[in-house]
């Protein structure tokens, strides 16, 4: 795995797109992940980083 903050690791990041009808919402961590779309991006985080498990979003490691 390539760290965050480098450059490659950033743009392979950045050609990720989500899937259909899904939003990317970076996390304050630097991961990114995918969210149904019209989520709420900070109920999101807060999901994840409570450690939810009914959350359903797909991560997306970079």
């Amino acid at each position: 795995m390539l760290p965050d903050d480098m450059p490659a690791a950033r743009a392979l990041r950045d050609l990720v797109r989500p899937p259909e009808d899904m939003m990317a919402i970076d996390l304050h961590d630097g991961r990114r992940v995918f969210a149904p779309g019209g989520s709420d991006p900070d109920e999101v985080r807060a999901q994840i980083e409570s450690g939810d498990a009914d959350v359903k979003v797909h991560l997306a490691l970079g």
